[in-house]
């Protein structure tokens, strides 16, 4: 009976992936140029086997790993939502959507390109525009409120399961998530808690945790750091 409950989850999981990651997809990481003019459109290209079963390593626990990149470089994508600040100008600051072709509407310049660039180059590149015909000297900071593509998906014996966002810059840990998704529910088997997690090289594997013993407060558990599109699994206790 557990084998099967096993097969069974790990089967949903795989299928949860394929389609979440399918639905959020990847920006490759290449050289970045400012878009030369506003307006143009730009192509941005974007991009489940065995899952083995690890504990958490030294890379799931770093505080420089992928789940605490460095804001500056986040890689914008279509929906996210940006804060956009011009010192001195408030009509050309406030928050803007990023459409689904990338583009962002913005005054004076129309449409620019974001999807694909980080937040670094897009500050860079809207200083540049405006710079060109229309302030002199602009200070322009980039935010990112939400982000579409930085999301973790947890289900099974939670209160509330589904999709949560993983805050850009900000540490987002199993429990973060679990208590997001409004705690374990009583049938919880959190012993048996797994993260299945794509690596950069497409393959997966299964990381366990035991989140019990990070609710009795053990010095010796392990609360880890979770990275965009990590599937969470609280399994159900087997009886």
């Amino acid at each position: 009976m557990m084998a099967r409950l096993v097969r069974l989850a790990i089967s949903a999981s795989c299928l949860a992936v394929a389609g979440f990651i399918a639905g959020c997809g990847t920006v490759p990481v290449g050289e970045e140029r400012p878009a030369p003019v506003a307006g143009a459109v730009r192509s941005v290209p974007r991009e489940l086997a065995a899952v083995p079963e690890s504990a958490p390593d030294a890379s799931d626990l770093s505080a420089a790993d992928a789940g605490a990149e460095d804001i500056r470089r986040y890689r914008i994508g279509p929906g996210d939502v940006l804060l956009i600040q011009v010192r001195g100008e408030s009509d050309l600051t406030g928050e803007f959507k990023v459409s689904p072709d990338g583009l962002l509407l913005y005054a004076y310049l129309g449409r620019v390109p974001v999807a694909g660039y980080s937040v670094a180059a897009v500050e860079s590149n809207l200083t540049a525009l405006l710079a060109k015909d229309y302030l002199v000297d602009p200070k322009v900071y980039v935010q990112v409120r939400s982000s579409v593509l930085r999301r973790v998906l947890i289900f099974g014996e939670v209160k509330s399961p589904g999709m949560y966002e993983v805050p850009v810059g900000e540490r987002f840990s199993i429990l973060q998530a679990i208590a997001k998704a409004g705690g374990p529910t009583e049938l919880a088997a959190t012993d048996r808690v797994r993260i299945v997690r794509r690596s950069e090289a497409g393959k997966e594997r299964a990381i366990r945790v035991n989140v019990t013993d990070l609710l009795r407060g053990d010095p010796k558990a392990t609360d880890v750091e979770l990275r965009p599109n990590d599937v969470i699994i609280v399994p159900q206790t087997v009886f």
